[in-house]
């Protein structure tokens, strides 16, 4: 388990390279991943000192997921078993949690409480 993963952790859990979102400045501030995994395409894009998140996904070329995500207050990856995924925990009671896992397979859990 990583807790406040550096941009290494990110480049062996996404498998690919990093483009910053704006040149100049440190990878924290926005990096996008473009991953291509057999039928499916993942593109994340991190801003772990802003607290933001973003995903999309396509299987085959058809969108499977978009999500978009701020006020993260906690960055994890895991690695456990054949297991990868990362796990975002917010400052808000009624979200604790997101996970992206993309081994064995891709897989999304949110939880989000009703008022």
């Amino acid at each position: 388990m990583t807790i406040t993963p550096e941009l290494v952790d990110y480049l062996a859990f996404f498998e690919a390279e990093p483009r910053l979102i704006t040149p100049g400045t440190e990878w924290y501030y926005g990096a996008e991943f473009v991953s291509v995994r057999g039928a499916d395409k993942l593109i994340a894009t991190i801003a772990p000192d802003d607290g933001e998140f973003s995903f999309k996904w396509w299987h085959a070329n058809l969108m499977q997921a978009e999500i978009k995500l701020a006020g993260i207050a906690e960055w994890t990856i895991e690695t456990d078993r054949g297991l990868e995924r990362l796990i975002l925990k917010f400052n808000e009671a009624k979200i604790p949690y997101f996970i992206l896992q993309l081994k064995p397979h891709i897989f999304l859990s949110w939880v989000v409480a009703w008022a």
